[in-house]
Formats: C-alpha cells, structure tokens, sequence
C-alpha cells in the first residue's frame, strides 16, 4: 500500500527515523529553518493527512478544528500529522496568533509562511512521506494552499473556510498587506468548503479563490465562520 499524507498544521511532535515505526512522541525541532518546528503525528492504517488549523495537540486531542473534523478522518483510518502554525504552539507569543502574524509582517518578515513550509517540507523528508494530502481549517487554508505551492509532494488540498486573503482579516485593518502574501495558486485537486456569508474570512474571496483554482467549491446554507463537517471532506479525501 502507498501511503498517502495529509497534513495537520499546528505542532511538532518529533518522529525520527522511520515515521511510521515509532510510537507518537512529542519533540521541539532543532530546525534551522522555523525557529520552533513542532509536529504530532499519529499513525493509523490509512492513508496520511495533514491537519492545518492552529497547534497540533489542540487538533488531535481538544477539538480545535472544530466538531467531527479530526473523527470523521480517524473513522476512516487515516493517519495524521499536525503542525504548530506560526505564532501558535511552541512558537505563539504574548499576542493572539493572528496579530502575532501582523506584526511579524509589519517588521519585514516577508518569509514568514515561506520558514513555516520549508520546515514542513523537512519533515516530509525524515519521515519518508512522498504522496500527501493537506487539510486546513481557516487560516490553516491559507498556509495550507501557501505550503501546496512549495512541495509537489501535496497531491490535493481540502480547504474549510479557507482564508484567502489576509486584508480581509480584521486584524490587519488599517494595515496594507504586501503583495508578496497574495495567496498564490494551486494545480492539484482541492476541495474548498466555505458558509454563504461568512464575515470573519470573506466568502467572495474565498469563493473567488476557488474558481481561479479550478476547485470544488461548496457554499453552505450557513452565515458563520463554521466548516459544519459532517464527514464530507473525509469522503472527498478518500476519494483523491
């Protein structure tokens, strides 16, 4: 069988070696290239997929990808690998994340997101993982289309109320956000899943972000920034 990963963004739980052989452990990275790599992965019988959400235990283990999300893909088998985000996790500061991620853009920091998949990328390689999947839940979309971008090894996306543009945040009002940030294009199936009217990431954007993709896209009868997954993005998943 050829395994297929999907990655969780959020922490770093270290596995060396081989990934897939070892219990799950929970390891700061001493990676040069993100100041505080994090990963949990945790191994099934299925295929792999990588969780972008926030950190990587709040994922797995309380919920924060919200309700069924992380149950309906443990019900289907599939092992899972979950990063810590910039700014969250080992790496979060005193600020909430997303105006952590402001001020790192304000200062110059324009290889923010760029650190976060290199490092991803590095830990694809120990681990020996050459044919994934990415999930990302809000503004783990966006690092999740950003990290499919870098690494061909991403064979399809599934974004759920997927940011898309970070000027549409409310966070990064009054601010101009570098044209180097616009989220770039993906080439590989993804499926994008966002609420009719959702005012916390745009659904106009997303919506548009989606067609020039050539994405499934899926406007649910929902005003709220909410995925309402019900196993849908496990079945599509299962099925690319």
């Amino acid at each position: 069988m050829k395994y297929l990963a999907v990655l969780l963004l959020a922490g770093c739980v270290g596995c060396k070696e081989d990934g897939f052989e070892m219990p799950i452990e929970q390891t700061q990275s001493s990676s040069a290239a993100h100041e505080a790599g994090h990963y949990v992965f945790k191994k099934d019988t299925g295929p792999v997929v990588m969780l972008f959400g926030n950190d990587a235990e709040s994922m797995l283990y309380h919920g924060g990808l919200g309700p069924n999300v992380v149950e309906s893909l443990e019900a289907k088998h599939f092992s899972l690998l979950a990063f810590d985000l910039p700014c969250h996790g080992f790496d979060k500061e005193s600020i909430p994340p997303l105006d952590c991620w402001r001020r790192r853009i304000e200062a110059g920091d324009a290889d923010l997101f760029k650190r976060f998949c290199t490092y991803m990328s590095e830990t694809l390689t120990d681990l020996r993982l050459d044919n994934v999947m990415v999930l990302g839940l809000s503004r783990g979309g966006y690092v999740a289309a950003t990290c499919a971008a870098q690494d061909s090894r991403i064979r399809a996306a599934a974004l759920l109320i997927p940011v898309t543009d970070l000027q549409m945040l409310a966070e990064f009002r009054g601010f101009t956000v570098p044209g180097s940030f616009a989220l770039p294009s993906i080439s590989i199936p993804t499926y994008l899943r966002i609420g009719h009217a959702d005012g916390r990431v745009d659904t106009a954007s997303a919506v548009a972000y989606g067609a020039r993709i050539g994405a499934t896209v899926v406007v649910m009868d929902t005003p709220d920034h909410d995925a309402h997954e019900e196993g849908q993005t496990a079945e599509w998943l299962m099925l690319h």
